[in-house]
């Protein structure tokens, strides 16, 4: 047995430990609304991941629903 480097392979493919456990919730933007928030993401010294996950964290808050469990 080996010892993990890190670069873990998914079923299909490699798959980011960030990404363990988590999956893609996709949306279509305009171009100019896109590259907004990679700047924010930019200005904060974040990521987009980051930044889109807290703001829907935040909605869902504001919104009084909970997290469902998985």
């Amino acid at each position: 047995m080996q010892p993990s480097s890190g670069w873990e392979m998914a079923a299909d493919g490699y798959k980011q430990p960030s990404r363990e456990g988590k999956v893609a919730l996709t949306v279509h933007v305009d171009p100019e609304l896109r590259l907004a928030v990679k700047q924010l993401a930019l200005d904060e010294r974040t990521t987009v991941q980051e930044l889109l996950e807290t703001t829907v964290q935040d909605l869902v808050k504001r919104k009084k629903r909970p997290r469902p469990k998985p």
